[in-house]
């Protein structure tokens, strides 16, 4: 095998994404963390994903014993038990000793299983008995500083080295391992609203310019660790001027000739005043004259109740609910309160990547605004969503309730559209009624009157049933 081909794999596509580079033959990769922060899993899924392409893996525990290890990593999706039985993988636990010759027994007890496998990569979970046992004695630290150092060019491959930190430390008791390490993990979780919220740190990684600081991850039954990377666009990308989309109304066209794929568009509205008929239906209608294919997240409303408002929607534009049915590529109904702001723009740039619709609605979106911990979390995440949502050539439309003004410019900034919904009280009437606030980037802001808003629905009716029912096109 030619040591200079081998190319070693994180298991986590994003990692290999941004670090994957750094896992050369002779790299000593270091997982730090609390206890139950997911190291083992870690260090077993770089162990495991190794193996499947053929590079032996040495696991050597002072913890687990091997029936609990393998009953655990395949509740997680990993079967070692097949990998063992295709000596692709070797799992032996070390009892725990208390004596300053570690480093002898520690090489008479893996030197042998690693000459007799050919292993690529070896794990130690953990290195915190190695240290307990050889005390503070600086000479005998460094002879087993100097064999950790020296295993990975043993074996012409990587070591992955595990060890644990008390609770609430951030820091090795000891510099001794992190110094020998080439790369650096560090897994921390805390509790917050009574949800887990675990983040990884990317401390050290030699040859690779370190751009992201710390990413959110999961732990998933069946599937095993999960890291959602924040999108990281270091440049605003340019919107598509090529082909611009129409509304099917003269009176909308006029204040909004033209909207470029990848625009983003705020529609806001009162928290009391929340119609459908002034805000989703002239969207609805401009997507589906436009032929765009369409995804929908909503942080208000289940999926079900979603469907009736845009049955609703294609009763009062004169055409059927399977017109718009069509062109839905996914609705999702997701509760912001159980993700963390990183993991969940990530879950969402994942389905938009996977099903490539034209343009992507975010409604609800006060709800973020309500249940996060501050103005600018939420500001950073929704504008690192709406240009990753352009990068991916979709219009972002983000619909939600005004009940805050200081949210409701922070949005209109990040927009290239808005619509705001306002109902003014006439008093010659005596009652409320509609105004739609209409703004474009580079245009004067206007505003739809309650006569020229009922006009507007009568005119996008009329036009999609002519495109949709009579076969017809209409002159918007």
């Amino acid at each position: 095998m030619n040591e200079e081909k081998i190319q070693f794999t994180f298991g986590i596509d994003v990692l290999n994404e941004y670090f994957g580079s750094a896992l050369t033959p002779g790299t000593t990769l270091l997982v730090a963390g609390n206890p139950g922060a997911g190291k083992t899993t870690l260090a077993a899924t770089v162990c495991y994903k190794n193996a499947l392409k053929g590079l032996p893996c040495l696991y050597v525990s002072f913890v687990e014993d091997r029936e609990k290890f393998f009953r655990i990593m395949r509740s997680l999706g990993m079967d070692f038990g097949k990998l063992e039985q295709e000596n692709l993988f070797k799992y032996i636990r070390i009892p725990v000793i208390a004596t300053e010759d570690v480093t002898d027994f520690l090489s008479s007890a893996i030197n042998e299983e690693i000459k007799k496998q050919g292993t690529k990569v070896i794990v130690i979970d953990s290195v915190n008995p190695l240290l307990d046992a050889l005390g503070r004695s600086a000479v005998k630290r460094s002879v087993l500083q100097n064999y950790l150092y020296d295993l990975t060019n043993m074996i012409k491959g990587i070591a992955i080295l595990v060890a644990e930190l008390p609770l609430g430390r951030a820091a090795l008791p000891e510099e001794i391992v992190e110094f020998i390490a080439d790369s650096i993990i560090l897994m921390k979780h805390e509790v917050k609203h009574s949800i887990i919220h675990r983040k990884m740190e990317f401390r050290k990684f030699r040859g690779v310019k370190l751009v992201l600081a710390e990413a959110p991850y999961s732990i998933i039954e069946g599937l095993g660790i999960k890291v959602f990377m924040p999108p990281m666009l270091s440049k605003v990308p340019s919107r598509r001027f090529k082909k611009g989309y129409t509304f099917p109304s003269k009176i909308l066209s006029k204040y909004i000739p033209n909207l470029a794929p990848g625009c983003s568009i705020f529609v806001g509205y009162p928290p009391h005043g929340r119609s459908y008929l002034y805000t989703l239906l002239p969207i609805t209608a401009m997507l589906l004259w436009n032929d765009c294919s369409v995804g929908i997240f909503s942080y208000r409303y289940s999926e079900d109740e979603l469907k009736w408002y845009l049955s609703l929607v294609a009763r009062d534009l004169g055409i059927d609910l399977s017109v718009i049915n069509s062109r839905l590529k996914f609705i999702v109904s997701s509760n912001p309160t159980t993700y963390s702001s990183g993991e969940l723009a990530n879950i969402e740039s994942e389905l938009i990547r996977k099903t490539g619709p034209d343009a992507v609605v975010y409604h609800g979106i006060e709800i973020l605004y309500m249940v996060r911990e501050s103005r600018e979390e939420h500001i950073r995440s929704v504008y690192n969503a709406i240009l990753a949502t352009r990068t991916m050539g979709a219009m972002s439309i983000g619909m939600g309730s005004v009940y805050d003004e200081s949210m409701f410019r922070a949005e209109s900034v990040m927009s290239e559209v808005v619509f705001r919904l306002k109902y003014l009280w006439d008093r010659k009437l005596g009652q409320l009624r509609p105004y739609l606030y209409i703004w474009r980037s580079g245009s004067e802001p206007a505003v739809l009157k309650p006569e020229e808003l009922e006009e507007c629905l009568t005119e996008l009716s009329s036009n999609l049933k002519k495109k949709f029912v009579e076969g017809t096109t209409g002159n918007s």
